[in-house]
């Protein structure tokens, strides 16, 4: 397929960049599975959680179907960890858990018990400085901690934006690896909650026909950026090409060449980039098993 557009040279001289920045050296710093990227004017990896099928992908642009159901399993969020004498804040994603700061109590006399009464009036005081410092509304906020914390926690914090899940347990000694693992733990929670609603959401729209389920419809439909959301199967390949202009599709049964593209990772960039929301799952999970299904305005 290569070969029918580029030169042998071309292909050569294109690797050679690749190794020309040594991605070995990289590599052995991760012991996690890697999402590898290389352009002609960029050269980047992904460290990724979790088990992922060996794929190479050609084409003309990046793919981010492979990646983007791994992404949002794991969106940006925040972690509080919580403790009579302290609330320590986190800002974590899909690669990372950075510690932001530690909000102490300063009612706290340096004994290990605490009155209720006193725990609850340090997080009263803390809630100002912790909704400055969660200063991105739309990430959840995992909250850490033993029960009891947790409990008078809620009862004064009125803000919802800061409770939406909990990890249960004393996190005071164990490291950032141990949190975030116990993070996704509880972000892939949420997903499975967001999956369900938004299938919902397509239950009620196929009732109003509101619903797309032909590419060419589809493809239109995005480029028009009339799509809401879209369902797109991450274990499924079309090969083609989207006309830019108006949507139209070219779709074959295998890549002809290096023009051909996943249309399903094009229609996910497109609507992306439209402002509309994407969804990567099993073709098994997407209604009537089609490839791509959407809800249109």
């Amino acid at each position: 397929v290569i070969k029918r557009d580029y030169s042998f040279e071309f292909a050569q001289k294109f690797i050679e960049k690749l190794w020309l920045s040594n991605p070995y050296a990289e590599l052995e710093k991760y012991s996690s599975s890697i999402g590898f990227f290389h352009h002609a004017q960029f050269t980047g990896l992904i460290p990724l959680n979790g088990e992922v099928e060996p794929k190479i992908i050609v084409a003309e642009s990046f793919h981010i179907k492979p990646i983007l159901g791994w992404l949002q399993e794991t969106p940006p969020y925040y972690l509080l960890t919580l403790s009579s004498n302290e609330i320590k804040v986190y800002k974590g994603d899909a690669w990372d858990l950075s510690f932001i700061k530690t909000i102490n109590n300063e009612l706290s006399d340096g004994s290990k018990k605490l009155s209720k009464v006193k725990v609850q009036e340090f997080f009263r005081r803390a809630e100002n400085e912790i909704s400055h410092l969660l200063d991105d509304k739309s990430r959840p906020v995992v909250i850490a901690g033993v029960d009891w914390v947790q409990s008078l926690f809620r009862k004064v914090i009125k803000n919802s934006n800061f409770v939406t899940m909990n990890i249960r347990g004393d996190f005071k000694r164990f490291g950032l690896e141990v949190l975030k693992n116990a993070s996704r733990g509880v972000l892939s929670e949420l997903f499975k909650k967001a999956k369900n609603k938004l299938f919902i959401d397509f239950e009620l729209a196929r009732n109003r026909g509101k619903i797309l389920n032909n590419l060419q419809d589809i493809s239109k439909a995005a480029v028009e950026g009339r799509i809401k959301k879209i369902l797109i199967a991450r274990d499924q390949v079309v090969w083609g090409e989207v006309m830019k202009g108006d949507g139209n599709l070219k779709i074959h049964h295998r890549q002809m060449n290096s023009r051909d593209d996943d249309i399903l990772d094009n229609l996910a960039e497109k609507v992306m980039e439209k402002g509309g929301k994407v969804l990567c799952i099993p073709k098994r999970e997407i209604p009537g098993q089609n490839v791509a299904m959407a809800i249109v305005y």
